[in-house]
């Protein structure tokens, strides 16, 4: 087999195994990036470097990832495989997000569906306003994010070469929001969707997602038991990956379960499991979460000093939260005010194409006369 064809095979089937078998994907990334090399096949080369960027921020390894994804989106445009300019860019925008840099990712976003539009391509495009959603969903506009999400399903159904992934997320994206609005009901019919469609695609990370939430729901309603199942196989999923930030929140949830039933001991035992998975991936916000859980607690024990050792801890790590929250509350007002700029400029340059292109048309009927 031809050098380029066996690593265009290789990056095909990394594409699939990205979120299957973040293991696998890898190792074929890796391969590709080698017999690329090589072979001085620049589109593999790109290609094969934005798998191992979004496999290494998976791995906690951020500025790596982002590098890599830099350094492929470079060559992916010098080789001119517009095709994987949305993934490439998607990605991108992802792991910027992940730093706390909003409005950055937002302009990546609308700047590459600019450049599609400008070059005629629409392969990914989906993806983009999936993304839109995720980070309309994190700054809490529901409306907004209901909203790119729906778009994501429309474009879905359109696209010549669809990812399934992107419906999937969709559904689950949409079910998280409805949750989050109070309309369980809407939300469990989402993630149901979302879940069924997972499992027909081998979609674990949606599934997990989709457990999660079920589970959250279910415990809020005050059924337990449903939402112990939900959690249990949301954290059975995420931990045949070894996704620790999802463990973790699983580990949280179940927590509450057993708190609930009076099976402290367990409740424990799952709380000190996730406060070292937390401290492994030095997630802040659930660190602090799990000495607050573990400090009542211990309280309820009767260990008071033990109490005290989490509540300190809790207090200590959730006030360097609080300042980087506060920050990126400003990056937040800022973002919003950049989106919406951007949003006016594309309806203005809209609008003065409509009236350019009709200028024209009056301008050719007059050449007519």
């Amino acid at each position: 087999m031809p050098i380029e064809k066996r690593v265009d095979a290789l990056v095909e089937y990394s594409l699939y195994q990205r979120v299957v078998d973040p293991v696998t994907c890898l190792q074929l990334a890796e391969e590709a990036f080698k017999l690329s090399e090589q072979s001085g096949y620049e589109k593999g080369t790109g290609i094969s470097l934005v798998q191992l960027g979004f496999q290494h921020w998976h791995l906690s390894q951020i500025d790596k990832g982002l590098e890599e994804v830099e350094e492929g989106l470079s060559i992916i445009k010098k080789a001119q495989a517009n095709d994987f300019i949305a993934d490439t860019n998607m990605i991108k925008a992802m792991i910027i997000w992940s730093k706390g840099d909003y409005e950055r990712s937002f302009n990546i976003i609308y700047n590459t569906l600019k450049e599609l539009e400008e070059i005629g391509v629409d392969e990914g495009v989906p993806w983009m306003y999936w993304c839109l959603g995720v980070f309309y969903y994190d700054l809490k506009d529901y409306t907004k994010s209901i909203e790119n999400y729906e778009k994501a399903l429309t474009l879905y159904e359109r696209w010549e070469k669809p990812d399934p992934g992107c419906k999937c997320y969709s559904l689950v994206g949409l079910g998280s929001v409805y949750k989050a609005k109070g309309d369980f009901n809407q939300a469990i019919d989402y993630l149901n969707q979302g879940m069924e469609m997972s499992a027909k695609y081998e979609r674990w990370i949606e599934q997990a997602r989709a457990h999660f939430e079920l589970g959250a729901i279910f415990k809020l309603q005050g059924d337990y038991e449903r939402a112990r199942t939900e959690l249990e196989l949301s954290y059975a999923m995420r931990k045949e990956h070894n996704t620790k930030p999802g463990m973790v929140s699983s580990l949280l949830e179940l927590s509450d379960i057993h708190l609930h039933r009076g099976s402290d001991d367990e409740a424990l035992k799952l709380l000190t499991e996730a406060l070292g998975y937390a401290l492994e991936t030095n997630t802040k916000p659930k660190i602090y979460q799990c000495h607050e859980r573990l400090s009542a607690l211990w309280k309820k024990k009767g260990d008071y000093k033990k109490a005290f050792e989490h509540m300190e801890n809790y207090y200590r790590i959730k006030s360097e939260v609080a300042g980087d929250e506060a920050n990126n509350m400003l990056k937040d007002l800022e973002t919003k005010y950049a989106t919406e700029k951007a949003e006016k400029e594309k309806e203005i340059e809209r609008l003065k194409n409509v009236e350019l292109k009709k200028a024209n048309e009056v301008i050719a009927e007059k050449n007519k006369e």
